[in-house]
């Protein structure tokens, strides 16, 4: 590389060599010859050389910028031309790999979207009009689409036989929650900062909860226990918090101090933090128990006071008949008459008690006879008003459908006498006795008025006062023997025990209701007779 009037040339000599044809394009004569050629060597220097013609050296000189431009116009050229087939090798590769595989990729898209969103177009299948290759994955994609079109179909119809088996289910179940006699609420326990139960929320209750609580579901579901019954203890909050915590189920009898019912209830958690209780009224049962056990201690002292009694008695007629005897031979004169005397009286009030007693204990001798009730509880009214003094206004209201009874008339006027006597004392400043009768019917649909009842006809006799009134705990207690509420010295006690003696011993039995402050009902039911013999 030489550097000639600062251009860059390419330069080679070579010595002894023969001129070429290519050699006379510049050597032939100076015309030929480029100009700076000319000016550097001379118009005869160099020129004028003939085709073979032997030279001492040969200098060769290229101009670079020359060579190059020739070659960079021939590369020009040449990208230009690779560029075009590379931009035209880009459009059919492009045109190629869209029309075999971009398309039909976008068609499987396509359909999986469509099946995605909507469940009808599983199944539905792409047409083999692709390569081999495509065609091959369009298949498995039909494959696959028929496989998840059969897989949908079955469960679909799983779905719906389970559904249709859930509602079949849930109405059963629906129905017995409609339908149970027993009562049914679920509840969720809530808690306080401390995590210490503090209530309980009404979630879901059925009909018979609302028939056994008097409470309705509009009332109850979304209030918690101590907003509709504030009576509410804390401990049966504990009792359930136990339920709703352990899982385990639990049944006990629960008096509602709020409705003032008892009931027997079962208690299970269905899922934690809540609980449901089953429950059924037994306000009715407790009340029977009651009434067997007051039955079966009357019963009891009834045999003891009736073995008393007699044993007693026979004492009393020893005495009676020798104290007779004995006045029967004193004269009248002196203070032993009198005395002896004062023996005859208390023996026969000994011996009165002793009656009564016996009537207590069912033991005592009567005459029972068919009579009509109404005409006997008049003469006893009657005959009562002057006993029971101005202060007390006494009513008898006869039921036009009465009849008869079958028990001894004595026995009827000691009911009246004693009833009616025991209501006079309980008005002291005066008040109104009610005396009703009537027919009526008891059967296996009638609410019992006490364990006693059986299904029949009876007669109704009912003595209703406005006195003082009983209190709950003194009504267990007052046909006991020798029970009494007043002073000492006012009353032996075996008025109501003679009652309920009687009214026992003629098949019949004693409903007794009152209130403090209102008065009191005595109801006593007495078989009536057939209407053949009435």
């Amino acid at each position: 590389m030489r550097t000639f009037d600062g251009s860059p040339y390419f330069f080679t000599l070579i010595r002894g060599e023969s001129m070429e044809k290519g050699c006379l394009r510049c050597h032939s004569i100076p015309d030929k010859a480029p100009g700076k050629m000319v000016a550097t060597y001379g118009a005869t220097r160099s020129f004028n050389r003939t085709d073979g013609e032997l030279v001492s050296a040969i200098s060769i000189r290229i101009p670079l910028h020359e060579a190059y431009q020739d070659a960079n116009r021939f590369s020009a050229q040449l990208s230009l031309l690779l560029l075009g087939i590379l931009m035209v090798t880009y459009y059919l590769q492009n045109r190629l790999i869209t029309g075999l595989v971009i398309a039909p990729l976008d068609r499987f898209r396509s359909q999986a979207e469509s099946i995605a969103q909507n469940t009808e177009q599983v199944g539905a299948q792409i047409p083999d009009e692709h390569s081999l290759e495509m065609n091959d994955i369009a298949r498995s994609f039909n494959n696959m689409s028929t496989r998840i079109k059969s897989f949908v179909d079955r469960l679909e119809q799983t779905i719906q036989e389970r559904t249709a088996q859930l509602a079949e289910s849930e109405a059963k179940f629906r129905l017995l929650f409609e339908n149970m006699t027993n009562g049914f609420a679920l509840h969720q326990m809530l808690y306080d900062e401390q995590g210490k139960p503090s209530d309980y929320r009404f979630i879901e209750v059925n009909p018979a909860f609302e028939t056994l609580t008097g409470l309705s579901a509009s009332g109850v579901i979304g209030k918690t226990v101590k907003d509709v019954i504030p009576e509410t203890e804390d401990y049966w909050l504990e009792i359930y918090d136990t339920v709703a915590g352990s899982g385990a189920p639990a049944s006990f009898d629960h008096f509602s101090e709020g409705l003032q019912r008892y009931y027997k209830v079962w208690a299970f958690c269905p899922q934690p933090g809540y609980f449901a209780t089953i429950f059924n009224d037994i306000s009715d049962l407790v009340q029977l128990e009651d009434q067997l056990r007051q039955s079966q201690k009357l019963e009891a002292i009834g045999r003891l006071a009736g073995g008393v009694a007699h044993d007693f008695n026979n004492k009393l007629m020893v005495i009676l008949g020798n104290a007779e005897l004995i006045q029967m031979a004193l004269p009248d004169t002196g203070k032993l008459p009198e005395r002896l005397q004062h023996i005859i009286q208390a023996a026969e009030q000994s011996r009165d008690i002793t009656t009564q007693l016996l009537a207590f204990s069912r033991q005592q001798l009567t005459s029972p006879r068919p009579v009509e009730l109404n005409p006997i509880v008049q003469s006893t009214v009657t005959s009562l008003a002057v006993l029971i003094g101005d202060a007390v206004r006494m009513t008898f209201i006869p039921g036009q459908e009465s009849g008869r009874v079958h028990m001894d008339p004595v026995q009827l006027d000691q009911i009246i006498m004693n009833l009616v006597l025991n209501a006079r004392d309980a008005m002291p400043d005066g008040g109104a006795i009610t005396i009703t009768t009537a027919r009526t019917t008891i059967d296996t649909q009638s609410r019992l008025p006490c364990k006693e009842a059986v299904p029949g006809e009876y007669l109704l006799l009912g003595i209703r006062d406005d006195g003082a009134g009983i209190e709950t705990e003194t009504l267990e207690h007052i046909f006991e023997p020798f029970f009494t509420t007043k002073e000492v010295g006012s009353g032996t006690g075996l008025g109501l025990a003679t009652v309920y003696g009687i009214v026992a011993q003629n098949k019949g039995f004693i409903d007794v209701s009152s209130q403090v402050g209102v008065g009191t009902v005595f109801t006593i039911y007495l078989p009536a007779l057939p209407a053949a013999l009435d």
